[in-house]
């Protein structure tokens, strides 16, 4: 795997030095590059995806940018702490995309297919990772979670501990959220990025 990331940073290195070749550099973050063609790539999914969406293009391709680029960290994160992520995980949440989105997969090439593929491969990633190290932090409050279930006065038992559930599920989801965020700024700020527009 690491072998295959240094061949292909020195691949394309070699590559985008000819001048006439349609491949430009646009950033690097740590040791890898993206290219103009990452950047036209990830627009045209970001267009397929928020098809029924106005989007301006320029907060649109900076949007792309930013979002590669922090893909590009977490990639090199989960690839440090030796997260392990699961083919048969990335197929189910493939397909689970593909039926939340109708119509998308008739839009999507091949190449489309592969790259959303590796994005919720990096996200499942990135979840795991911030799991293990931040799920021992998170407290919920007990009492906020029972006050507002008090209200439901109406609901039978199954109802209660369901609605319970999903409360819980929810304000942790919310707190691994602010400690996902925290964890990518702190990279980010520790992460050589270098931009060549």
């Amino acid at each position: 795997m690491i072998f295959r990331k240094i061949f292909k940073f020195f691949f394309l290195f070699i590559i985008l030095s000819h001048s006439n070749n349609p491949y430009k550099t646009l950033v690097s973050v740590n040791n890898t590059i993206i290219t103009n063609m990452d950047l036209n790539s990830e627009v045209r999914i970001l267009k397929i995806i928020n098809q029924n969406i106005i989007i301006d293009n320029n907060n649109l391709k900076k949007n792309a940018l930013k979002n590669l680029i922090e893909e590009n960290i977490k990639a090199g994160e989960i690839l440090q702490k030796k997260i392990i992520i699961e083919n048969d995980q990335v197929k189910k949440m493939f397909n689970i995309f593909l039926t939340n989105t109708p119509g998308i997969e008739s839009k999507l090439n091949n190449f489309d297919k592969e790259i959303i593929k590796e994005k919720i491969r990096i996200n499942i990633g990135w979840n795991k990772l911030i799991n293990q190290m931040y799920s021992w932090k998170i407290n919920i409050n007990m009492n906020e979670i029972n006050n507002n279930i008090d209200d439901k006065k109406n609901y039978n038992e199954k109802e209660i501990k369901k609605l319970k559930e999903d409360l819980i599920k929810t304000e942790k989801e919310k707190k691994i959220s602010v400690f996902s965020k925290y964890h990518l700024e702190k990279l980010k700020k520790n992460s050589l990025i270098k931009y060549y527009q």
